[in-house]
C-alpha cells in the first residue's frame, strides 16, 4: 500500500489511472525550461517511474514535455539508461561538459560531485530516508552558491509529513492540506528547509509559487 501511495503521489498514471490535473511533471517541465536559458545541469529525482518501453514512465513523459518547451530530447537522459561503468562514466562526462542538461535519476546512483555542480535540483518525490536525501543533495548545501532546490508536493497527501520527518529538527512549517489531489505548490527552498504555507513566503527568504490544479 505504501508503494502504491507513493506512486500515486508522484503520478497516478504509474498505477494505470488517468491524471487528475497538470501534476508534477508539467510543473517541473515549466520550471526546468524557465531555468534552462541560463545554462547548467539540472537534476530531477524520482525513485519510481523509471524508463519502460511498454508503460507510462516519468522519464519519457518529462522528456516529451521538455521537448515541447524547446529542450532537445538528446539533452535529457535517465541514469538507468547507462549500462555498465563505461556508459555511466560517459554519461557523467556529458553532464559535466553540458551535452546533457537534464539528468533524471533515483536517490542511490548519483556520484557525489554532480549535485554540487548542478544549478537546480528537482525532487519529484520524497526520498525514503535521510541518507537518500543526503545522496540526492550531496555537497550542494556546502557550496557558497548552492543550487536552487525545488520539492514538488501534492495537496492532501502524506508528502508534507514525509518531508518533515526527514529534515527535522530544521522544520519551519508544512504545506497545509487542501481539498482533492490537485497540485498544491511549487516551492523554491534551501536544503534543510520545508516550505511555509501557500499563502506566505517560504522559509529562509525564498519564494513560493501559487497553487496549480483544479
Amino acid at each position: 500500500m505504501a508503494a502504491d501511495t507513493r506512486a500515486a503521489d508522484l503520478d497516478l498514471r504509474l498505477l494505470g489511472r488517468p491524471a487528475d490535473g497538470p501534476g508534477k511533471i508539467v510543473a517541473a517541465a515549466d520550471r526546468i525550461a524557465a531555468l534552462a536559458a541560463a545554462g547548467g545541469l539540472q537534476i530531477v529525482y524520482a525513485d519510481r517511474g523509471g524508463p519502460r518501453p511498454d508503460a507510462f514512465n516519468i522519464h519519457d513523459e518529462l522528456r516529451a514535455e521538455l521537448a515541447a518547451r524547446g529542450i532537445p530530447a538528446r539533452a535529457v537522459r535517465h541514469l538507468y539508461q547507462a549500462r555498465g561503468d563505461a556508459d555511466r562514466a560517459a554519461l557523467f562526462d556529458a553532464c559535466r561538459t553540458g551535452q546533457v542538461t537534464v539528468l533524471v535519476t533515483g536517490s542511490r546512483r548519483m556520484p557525489a560531485d554532480l549535485p554540487a555542480r548542478a544549478v537546480a535540483l528537482h525532487h519529484l518525490d520524497c526520498p525514503q530516508s535521510a541518507a537518500d536525501l543526503r545522496r540526492r543533495e550531496g555537497a550542494a548545501a556546502r557550496r557558497p552558491d548552492p543550487p536552487r532546490i525545488f520539492r514538488y508536493i501534492i495537496a492532501g497527501s502524506g508528502e508534507p509529513a514525509a518531508w518533515a520527518a526527514l529534515i527535522r529538527p530544521h522544520v519551519t512549517a508544512a504545506v497545509p492540506p487542501h481539498a482533492g489531489r490537485a497540485f498544491a505548490a511549487l516551492t523554491q527552498i534551501r536544503p534543510g528547509v520545508i516550505p511555509a504555507t501557500s499563502s506566505g513566503p517560504a522559509a529562509a527568504g525564498t519564494g513560493q509559487h501559487p497553487a496549480r490544479g483544479r
